[in-house]
């Protein structure tokens, strides 16, 4: 035993260098996994605490205005174990040191304590004075972004009275996990979008409500019946101007964090498999080559008594060792990149605390799959060693019986010099082995396909939004929706150039037994300001008499252009009417239905109204437009565009450059690995060739260049195939990022097959660098007194 554990260890350093390209391949898989799971594991950790302990709503509703004792009548449903009423309001504010105006999401608290749900935690400050009206406890972000400190004032516009609030708290709460602004805004926008929480009178006197809420949270018990409460709910506020309840799963923020945490499952679940599959087949390559170099010694050992079980476990311990040294660094590489990874997450999702998390269970599933990995890899090496009976052993392996192949059947061979033949002919004797070597090649080729298309997909999101869809300078929000009036009060604005209006009416569509609750964007027919577009850049006009719907909705309801579906109205008189699908858009962004603002009032039963004002305006007045708009009482906010979208580069560019110097550095790691191999593997087999070459006359260049020109054909042929690998790679990627929230546009361009190709004949180079220096030291004398 002891002499075989010797021997493994004389194997493991002479075969270092392919050792260790194995172990670097197996770390990148695992630190992928660990990295994945990591940011699983501690998004679901701090979620679940920070929701248990700051008593996190099981269930929302908003409403026009409700008289408090309702709140009595909702308790009272069954199922429902708690209820917070409050008023939220989004209104203009003003921020010192922001030359545009942002939007404040005004939320009260309760008049004596702090809140019983969707608690806030404080981080620095206080909570306000419930006596005093002018105290606000502003959201942790949002003062960060701003450069805002405690003790200083905003202004904000409630219901056209211009009032100030201190600020002498700063905090966070679980319902603004990841603060966003909502609607067709999937990115936070930190500097113009901000959480204030208030005094309850405050918003009362301001808006001329006393004795009334406008939202209302529920907890559950545990044995509710869900949909039940939420039904019942709906009939109780149906007559004070609900649009409808809905559960945790359709809260904004929570459907974020969901999101992004069923990406990291399936990200730890898919790709780390790719890296073990190749550790697999490189063990096996190493394991065939080291059984072939010693059946003598294989001989020896049955003829001195050691079992087939021992002699095959003795090889199974070498692929073992080495990939579970991978598996050690892999883990290491993963708990660094994930800490890493979770100090970029906080830009997005906010927590009091996120620290990382992994399970004692994740480091034994780590090694148990890269064990099974070794032992497939080594399981038909390991039966050919314990097959082999003594006396066939000790003598040599019989030559393989060459002839003639196809390309020399043709002619090809006649065009090429003696160094292009034999790089042919070994391609025709091992066709197995050269194209396992370049579908592995092809597999870190797509690697770097999908890593750049991810980053161009997320630009051109960007770009679409809002470059082709988006033409307003701004938009102004209304508090209720405004007669058409309002359009034409804006356009005699001075320095307003044009002015388009939109609404949105909440509805349930329903198709079949299937149902949606989405929002209906309803704009002008001929505007250019805001415009229907799909992930091609293609314009698709408004309908004429119906809806159009989003490709993922129409998927998801089940319904195809021409069928009827019904919409049922969640505002207003709450009309139900049918309506044809006539037409789908493949947008990126949210499940939406459009319709011609004409026609709105088939859903609304009222005039043309307008919730959202577009507007073009002359740059000269921009600052004049917004002070006018931030004092009118029925505007809640005004978003820019061009801050929204360098804020959302910014974001962007910091995110995408680490993810895709991962995907870089995995996929050279990969490419390196392989291709090391492949070399290290066909000198020693072709060590005695070589040499009696260098004997015959060869230069050390003319037999380096052999092997080069194997090496080089195995990269240029694998790169095509990667091409082709990396569209159904980029096409599995980009389907797991496809939500209600948001979809991964499909990218496959010739800039990334361009980057792909030239990041693996880098590498490529640089693992051809380490096998020409082991030829130009080749030992011809040593080589030709040994049978291999």
């Amino acid at each position: 035993m002891q002499a075989l554990h010797h021997k493994l260890t004389r194997d493991l350093l002479h075969l270092r260098g392919q050792v260790l390209a194995v172990a670097a391949v197996v770390a990148c898989g695992i630190a992928v996994f660990v990295l994945m799971r990591s940011m699983y594991e501690s998004l679901i950790y701090e979620r679940d605490q920070y929701y248990e302990q700051y008593n996190f709503a099981d269930v929302f509703s908003s409403l026009k205005e409700a008289p408090e004792y309702v709140s009595e009548r909702i308790i009272a449903i069954p199922g429902v174990s708690a209820v917070s009423t409050r008023l939220v309001f989004d209104v203009t504010i003003g921020v010192p040191g922001l030359a545009e105006a942002a939007t404040g999401h005004f939320v009260s608290l309760p008049f004596y304590g702090k809140p019983s749900m969707n608690g806030i935690f404080l981080r620095e400050g206080r909570f306000i004075d419930s006596s005093r009206n002018d105290e606000a406890v502003v959201s942790e972000v949002f003062m960060k972004a701003n450069k805002l400190h405690l003790g200083d004032s905003i202004s904000a516009v409630l219901n056209g009275r211009l009032q100030m609030f201190r600020i002498v708290g700063s905090g966070l709460s679980p319902e603004f996990v990841y603060e966003v602004k909502g609607g067709t805004s999937i990115f936070p926008d930190d500097k113009h979008y901000g959480v204030f929480w208030v005094s309850r009178k405050a918003l009362e006197h301001a808006f001329d409500i006393t004795g009334s809420f406008n939202n209302v949270s529920l907890r559950l018990s545990p044995t509710a019946n869900k949909a039940d409460v939420i039904s019942a709910l709906d009939i109780l506020l149906k007559p004070y101007g609900s649009i409808g309840a809905y559960d945790r799963t359709l809260q904004i923020s929570h459907q974020f964090l969901q999101a992004k945490i069923d990406q990291y499952k399936s990200m730890s679940d898919r790709l780390p498999l790719l890296f073990l599959a190749v550790a697999a087949f490189l063990i096996h390559i190493i394991l065939s080559r080291l059984i072939a170099t010693e059946r003598e010694q294989i001989a020896v050992l049955k003829a001195f008594g050691y079992s087939n079980m021992r002699i095959a476990i003795h090889y199974l311990e070498f692929a073992m060792a080495t990939v579970l040294t991978g598996a050690l660094f892999g883990i290491l590489l993963g708990i660094w990149g994930g800490a890493g990874a979770l100090g970029l997450l906080i830009q997005f999702y906010h927590f009091p605390v996120l620290e990382f998390h992994l399970a004692i269970s994740t480091f034994f599933f780590s090694f148990a799959v890269t064990t099974i990995a070794s032992c497939l890899g080594a399981f038909n090496s390991a039966r050919a060693a314990v097959k082999l009976p003594p006396a066939e052993a000790m003598r040599p392996e019989a030559p393989a019986v060459f002839k003639p192949g196809i390309f020399e059947h043709i002619g090809i061979h006649k065009i090429l010099s003696t160094s292009g033949r034999m790089v042919l002919r070994d391609f025709e004797r091992r066709p197995v082995k050269a194209l396992l070597s370049m579908v592995t090649i092809a597999f870190s080729v797509s690697l770097l396909i999908v890593g750049g298309e991810l980053i161009d997909a997320i630009h051109d999101v960007i770009s679409i939004e809002f470059y082709t869809s988006r033409h307003e300078d701004l938009s102004v929000g209304f508090r209720v929706p405004r007669p058409e009036d309002v359009r034409y009060d804006l356009s005699r604005m001075p320095g307003v150039m044009r002015v388009e209006g939109s609404r949105t009416i909440p509805v349930d569509i329903s198709f079949g037994s299937r149902t949606k609750r989405v929002a209906v964007q309803t704009l002008e027919r001929g505007g250019i300001l805001r415009q229907l577009v799909d992930e091609k850049r293609v314009i698709h006009p408004l309908p004429i008499h119906g809806l159009s719907l989003t490709s993922f909705l129409a998927h998801e309801l089940g319904a195809t252009v021409g069928d009827t579906i019904r919409v049922e109205v969640l505002e207003g008189r709450q009309r139900a009417v049918n309506l044809i699908v006539e037409d789908t858009i493949n947008e990126m962004l949210g499940l939406s239905a459009y319709m011609d603002i004409a026609n709105a009032s088939v859903l609304t039963g009222e005039d043309r109204d307008y919730t959202e004002a577009l507007l073009a305006i002359n740059p000269d007045y921009g600052e004049r437009i917004q002070h006018s708009l931030e004092n009118m009482s029925f505007v809640t906010g005004v978003t820019l565009r061009t801050g929204m979208i360098g804020d959302y580069q910014k974001t962007i560019a910091d995110s995408m450059l680490s993810i895709n110097f991962v995907f870089i550095l995995f996929a050279s790691v990969l490419a390196f690995g392989v291709i090391y191999n492949s070399g290290r593997i066909t000198l020693s087999e072709r060590g005695r060739e070589f040499a009696s070459l260098r004997v015959l006359g060869f230069t050390k260049r003319e037999v380096a260049m052999i092997l080069i020109g194997q090496q080089a054909a195995i990269v240029l042929l694998g790169i095509p195939i990667g091409f082709g690998l990396g569209y159904l790679v980029n096409k599995l990627i980009t389907g797991s990022y496809n939500t209600e929230i948001f979809r991964m546009p499909f990218e496959f361009t010739m800039q990334s097959l361009g980057y792909s190709a030239i990041v693996a004949l880098v590498s490529a180079i640089i693992s051809n660098i380490f096998i020409i220096r082991r030829v130009y030291h080749l030992d011809i004398i040593e080589v030709l007194k040994t049978r291999e």
